[in-house]
């Protein structure tokens, strides 16, 4: 193979590269919008101050109201399904079309846990506006998420209002579709942030967290779109 060649085939695999990388970063943003989108929604369903669901309980948020708000289904229990709602989470449509392609369980915990998902998190800002940033958590247990944030508006967010919604995006090229955007695997997860002083002193000695750390538990997964 002469030098041409080389120089050809070098210049050919940096373009697929940057194809690929363009392709990621519309993926994000898309991801970015979407779930802003949803926090605003959120927030409209519990205006009231800081907003009427800031202050429920993981239990009080599950009741079949909020359940039916937050994924477009009929609540848990009752006989016959009801008609879809709007999800105020995504504000797509009652249906997911992704949910074959859904993280759950320890595939979902291992993504975070070995940092191979890309994160947007998603929460509210004071005056009710949507803040998103790109965050990587820290896997502590299952169900707990850690977070080592400066001084910025994602911290202030979830110190004074507690709620945020993380998605997980996993880049999968074994995928079927013809389009490069959709071979991703993932979810959201709407998580609480942790405020017992015990709960935190348990989390930080056990873990060894930094101080200042941010603790949030998951309080629902729900397919990545």
């Amino acid at each position: 193979m002469d030098q041409s060649s080389v120089s050809g085939s070098r210049i050919e695999s940096e373009v697929q590269m940057e194809k690929r990388k363009q392709i990621f970063t519309w993926c994000l943003l898309i991801v970015m919008i979407v779930t802003l989108v949803g926090v605003v929604g959120f927030a409209q369903s519990n205006k009231g101050g800081a907003g009427a669901g800031y202050g429920k309980t993981p239990a009080e948020l599950s009741t079949p109201e909020t359940e039916q708000k937050a994924d477009g289904r009929a609540a848990q229990g009752a006989k016959e399904p009801g008609p879809p709602e709007i999800d105020t989470i995504s504000h797509a449509s009652g249906a997911y079309y992704y949910e074959h392609q859904s993280l759950t369980g320890e595939e979902l915990w291992s993504a975070i846990g070995n940092f191979e998902a890309a994160t947007v998190v998603s929460t509210i800002n004071r005056d009710h506006s949507p803040n998103s940033s790109f965050v990587i958590p820290g896997f502590v247990e299952e169900g707990i998420l850690s977070f080592g944030l400066a001084d910025n508006q994602t911290a202030d967010n979830l110190m004074e209002r507690d709620w945020a919604v993380i998605t997980v995006l996993v880049h999968d090229p074994t995928i079927e579709s013809p389009y490069e955007a959709t071979k991703y695997r993932g979810a959201r997860l709407v998580v609480e942030r942790i405020s017992d002083l015990a709960e935190i002193e348990r989390l930080q000695e056990t873990y060894e967290g930094y101080p200042g750390s941010i603790y949030v538990r998951v309080v629902k997964i729900l397919p990545m779109g």
